[in-house]
């Protein structure tokens, strides 16, 4: 790395830093795996798998959910993968392409965002990263002190996320031992035994399980794609031209080529979360070498970096018309703030490469994703704050009702096909005996036998019950952690 750009690491990490945290403390929970492990903490069911019986100790017997406790583990576990991960491939790699490879993992539009949820995607891709760091020292250097390493590491990652990990550690290990020149030096390792025996003994003692309940990118392969793409848009192009020169050169045996490629499609066919850091991996030798007066990818380079801008200007006026109809000025300027930081960035970065200024197409890449992410957090999610913790509001207000108490039967039902519902978990905290009803049916069951009961119900529901009359019905209007919009009724106990 040159020495007028050694200052963009350390800058790098103090926003990551920042994006780490901010907002964290106040976020509504989201639907899905971090509400329903906040469901299962409240009531006393830990899980089974490494991340689920962390993140369920702060929630042990507490009155509000402590948001910032609930997500710090998640924060700390990136915090701690990524150096460590720097510290095991520096040997390999070199210092450039390794510090290459942090400053595009922080500027990712996905990793920090990963790292702000309560759930159990960044602890599967950082053990998976971290696996496959301690896999490529030992194929470098077969010492017992890299295999126990490895050992350690894959077995965390199999806890994590058993399905993913197998496939990914062990099929790329298998493609390493057929393709690498060294490979054959896997064969002491014997990834596939000891992945094995750690599947057989998690599962006799009960903590492999293999549901996709507590991760957002599970085996649902459009949104884990999208989701992968997004992350990647600040430094598409040099991705693309990753990939490119990984399949090219493969073929005639480059190392690194040949290892980028077996972790890229492994991590494609497991649906790994750690695809995303490999992407970045891919992104980071180009970034390394674009600057070259002889890099024969310099079109394709371009011509994702150009793609990515004009999708960009087309996507955040569309985003700034929107949000002006829904927020009107305030919800402009923080769309304005947000995305246009970050397309002026974008353009610097472009502008930076066409002039072949290694400076502006460094601060272009890597700043666009930190400071939209920032801004994002700091500007638009209390936005989304004011139209999502209705959420919040809505059981914490029944408690001040005369005839409400904490010992008062709470029951729920969700909109309709709908991931977990985060009301569910705001309206345990307050009442022990908290129900969640599936369907309508067993509304009016709850109806006739609970008439004691606090009712919290989609308003379009009522219309299609023989629901009575209740002496109090208060209405909130707000959005679903999907941005959809909802009317919710409280339905008082019987006075």
């Amino acid at each position: 790395m040159p020495k007028s750009n050694e200052y963009l690491l350390p800058t790098a990490i103090l926003f990551f830093l920042f994006n780490l945290l901010v907002s964290n403390d106040y976020t509504t929970l989201w639907d899905g795996a971090e509400s329903l492990l906040a469901w299962r903490a409240l009531h006393g069911e830990a899980g089974f798998t490494l991340h689920e019986q962390l993140m369920a100790l702060p929630l042990a017997g507490v009155e509000e959910i402590p948001h910032l406790m609930l997500r710090l583990p998640s924060g700390l576990v990136l915090l701690l993968s990524l150096p460590l991960f720097y510290w095991m491939v520096k040997p390999l790699f070199g210092r450039a392409l390794s510090e290459n490879i942090l400053l595009l993992a922080v500027s990712s539009l996905l990793v920090t965002n990963l790292a702000k949820v309560a759930a159990g995607d960044i602890w599967a891709l950082s053990l998976q990263w971290v696996s496959l760091a301690a896999l490529l020292r030992y194929l470098k250097q077969p010492r017992l002190s890299w295999q126990l390493a490895f050992y350690a590491c894959f077995a965390l990652a199999i806890w994590v996320q058993p399905l993913n990990s197998l496939i990914f550690i062990l099929g790329t290990a298998a493609y390493l031992y057929f393709v690498h020149p060294d490979g054959k030096r896997l064969w002491r390792l014997n990834p596939w035994v000891m992945g094995g025996v750690a599947l057989a003994l998690g599962y006799a003692a009960q903590w492999v399980v293999f549901s996709q309940h507590s991760f957002y990118l599970g085996f649902r392969t459009g949104p884990f794609l999208l989701a992968n793409l997004i992350g990647i848009l600040p430094f598409l192009g040099f991705a693309l031209a990753g990939i490119w020169e990984s399949i090219a050169r493969a073929r005639k045996g480059e190392e690194l080529s040949i290892i980028f490629l077996g972790s890229l499609l492994f991590a494609l066919l497991a649906h790994a979360p750690a695809l995303q850091l490999v992407l970045v991996m891919l992104a980071a030798k180009q970034l390394k070498s674009a600057f070259l007066p002889n890099y024969p990818y310099r079109n394709i380079v371009l011509a994702g970096s150009l793609v990515q801008l004009v999708a960009a200007a087309c996507g955040l006026i569309l985003f700034m018309m929107g949000i002006f109809a829904e927020f009107r000025g305030v919800g402009y300027r923080a769309a304005l703030a947000a995305g246009g930081i970050y397309w002026m960035l974008c353009f610097v970065g472009v502008v930076g490469y066409l002039g072949r200024r290694e400076l502006y197409a460094r601060i272009g890449v890597i700043f666009s994703g930190l400071l939209f992410t920032g801004l994002f957090w700091l500007q638009l999610n209390p936005l989304l704050e004011s139209q999502r913790n209705w959420v919040q509001q809505m059981p914490a207000e029944a408690l001040k009702q005369p005839s409400v108490k904490p010992a008062t039967a709470c029951v729920v039902l969700p909109p309709e096909d709908h991931a977990f519902f985060n009301l569910s978990a705001y309206a345990k905290t307050g009442f022990e005996n908290t129900v969640i009803l599936d369907n309508t049916a067993q509304l009016e069951a709850s109806l006739d036998e609970k008439g004691e009961a606090l009712f919290f119900l989609p308003a379009h529901r009522v219309d299609t019950t023989t629901l009575r009359p209740r002496l109090d019905t208060l209405q909130y209007q707000g959005w679903t952690s999907s941005l959809r919009e909802v009317e919710y009724l409280r339905l008082l106990p019987w006075q």
